[in-house]
C-alpha cells in the first residue's frame, strides 16, 4: 500500500510539474507540488515549491505553514520560527504554528517558552493529541511529574490506543519511582505496539 501511494503521489508531482511549465506564476500549483515533495519525503525539493508559493501568493497563512514544518523537519529552526512567527502574526490562535513553535523551543531546550506554546495550542484546540502529548514530555523534562500525568489523562480519551502516551506516562512513573505503575503503563504501550524491543528491556528490569 505504501508503495502505491509514493507512486500515485509521483504521478501526481509529474502532473504538477507539467502544469508549471504551462503557467510558472501559478502560486497553487507551486504549493500542490510542495506538499507531494513533502508527502514523498523529498524536504529540500518541498522547501523550494513551498518557498516559490509563498512568493507568489502571500496572503493565504497555509502555503507558510507547510513552508514552516518543512524548516523545521530538516532542523532548520530558525527559518521555520519565523514562518511560525509570520502565520502567528496574522493568527495568533492558530494551533499548528502554536505547536510548531513549542517543537522548536524544544528541540532548543528552552523548556518553558515550549510549555507556553503547547499549553497554548491546547487551548486553542483541547482535541490536539500531539500537544498533549508533547506538552506532557516538556513537563516530565521540566521534574514537573504530577502536572505531566494529569496532562497525559487529559490526552488518553483523545485516543485511547495511543501508545506514545503510556509509553511517556510510565516513564514518568518511573522516575517518581511507582514502579507498579509505570510496569502497567509499558504493558500497555507494548500491547499497542509501541516501541517493543525498547519495552522489553525496561520491562524486564523492573520486573
Amino acid at each position: 500500500m505504501a508503495g502505491d501511494a509514493a507512486e500515485k503521489r509521483q504521478k501526481y508531482a509529474a502532473l504538477a510539474m507539467k502544469k508549471l511549465e504551462q503557467d510558472p506564476l501559478n502560486a497553487k500549483t507551486y504549493y500542490e507540488l510542495g506538499i507531494q515533495y513533502k508527502e514523498l519525503g523529498e524536504l529540500s525539493a518541498a522547501e523550494v515549491m513551498l518557498q516559490k508559493a509563498v512568493e507568489r501568493d502571500g496572503s493565504s497563512l497555509t502555503p507558510v505553514l507547510n513552508l514552516a514544518l518543512v524548516l523545521q523537519k530538516q532542523g532548520k529552526l530558525d527559518k521555520a520560527e519565523e514562518h511560525y512567527g509570520t502565520v502567528l502574526s496574522k493568527d495568533g490562535k492558530n494551533p499548528e504554528a502554536l505547536f510548531g513553535m513549542g517543537f522548536c523551543a524544544f528541540r532548543r531546550n528552552e523548556l518553558e517558552k515550549a510549555e507556553g506554546y503547547f499549553r497554548g495550542a491546547v487551548q486553542v484546540n483541547p482535541h490536539f493529541l500531539d500537544a498533549w502529548v508533547n506538552l506532557g514530555g516538556v513537563q516530565e523534562k521540566q521534574g514537573k511529574f504530577p502536572e505531566a500525568l494529569e496532562t497525559y489523562k487529559k490526552a488518553l480519551p483523545l485516543h485511547p490506543g495511543h501508545g506514545r502516551t503510556y509509553y511517556n506516562m510510565g516513564v514518568v512513573h518511573e522516575k517518581m519511582l511507582n514502579l507498579g505503575l509505570a510496569l502497567k503503563c509499558y504493558e500497555k504501550a507494548m500491547e499497542l505496539g509501541y516501541r517493543k524491543e525498547e519495552l522489553r528491556e525496561k520491562m524486564g528490569k523492573l520486573r
